[in-house]
């Protein structure tokens, strides 16, 4: 059984070798190592406050506000 096994999986790999190339070839086709990727592009951040200013003279408001922030 072992010696068996150890002759398929020679089998295997005598077939397998020819292969390679091809395998190889149409793996770097699909994934396209050579190609460089595109440059980032910068986020637009956009800074949104809880806090408003004309809440500052109820106390409990503004609060609840920098409870938010």
């Amino acid at each position: 059984i072992v010696n068996a096994h150890i002759l398929f999986n020679i089998l295997i790999l005598v077939a397998g070798l020819p292969l390679a190339g091809l395998v190889y070839r149409a793996s770097e086709k699909i994934v396209a190592l050579g190609t460089k990727p595109a440059p980032a592009e910068t986020l637009d951040v956009v800074e949104l406050s809880a806090l408003n200013d004309s809440a500052l003279d109820v106390p409990s408001q503004a609060l609840a506000n920098a409870t938010r922030e």
